[in-house]
């Protein structure tokens, strides 16, 4: 008897997706210049964005986080006290972190003071760019400084291997950048102390 052929199943070929073209990524400003001997920077350490933030802005390990956690407790207290409701649950520290108010707490405490205005463009900062001389920034309940320090200015993010140097001119660009990411800004007035790397820029 003669076999029928059987025809082997034909082979389904999916047509492969067509890899999207990625975006450009802008990258960052970076300037390939050494940086200044003896530039503070801590690097990110559990939830502690806001104390490497000041210690990085102060350029030496000015706050702990104990001493943090006390601004906490006692700003906690202190709202609690006006609002007759008893001891609060630490609204001012939680595992995230710490808010604003503690930031403002500590530099308070050494003399300087935070302006609580969220900036909304580059103008606004550039205005008042020669009575600054630092600036604090959050994005996505991430706090980091940015610092001047001589002629130029240096993003002490905890999160980036090493600071980032900015030059005057790119500020603007800078800030756009920042603002544009939905970054809350705030304006930092007082003296703040020199670390090593602002005494090296003078001398």
């Amino acid at each position: 008897m003669t076999r029928t052929k059987v025809k082997p199943p034909t082979a389904i070929t999916e047509e492969l997706p067509v890899p999207m073209k990625r975006a450009k990524v802008k990258p960052p400003i970076v300037i390939n210049e050494e940086l200044p001997e003896g530039l503070y920077h801590e690097k990110q350490q559990g939830s502690l964005c806001a104390m490497h933030c000041l210690n990085n802005l102060l350029q030496g390990p000015v706050f702990s986080e104990w001493q943090l956690r006390e601004f906490a407790k006692c700003l906690d207290f202190e709202e609690s006290r006006l609002s007759c409701s008893g001891m609060g649950d630490d609204g001012n520290a939680s595992d995230a972190g710490f808010n604003v108010q503690v930031i403002i707490s500590a530099l308070r405490s050494i003399g300087c003071a935070i302006e609580l205005q969220q900036v909304k463009h580059s103008r606004e900062v550039l205005e008042q760019l020669e009575l600054l001389q630092a600036l604090i920034c959050n994005q996505n309940k991430h706090w980091f400084a940015v610092r001047q320090i001589g002629d130029d200015w240096f993003d002490l993010n905890s999160v980036l291997d090493s600071p980032i140097r900015i030059k005057k001119p790119e500020l603007t660009e800078y800030l756009n950048d920042a603002l544009a990411g939905e970054q809350s800004v705030f304006l930092v007035r007082g003296e703040l102390q020199d670390g090593d790397a602002a005494m090296s820029v003078r001398a």
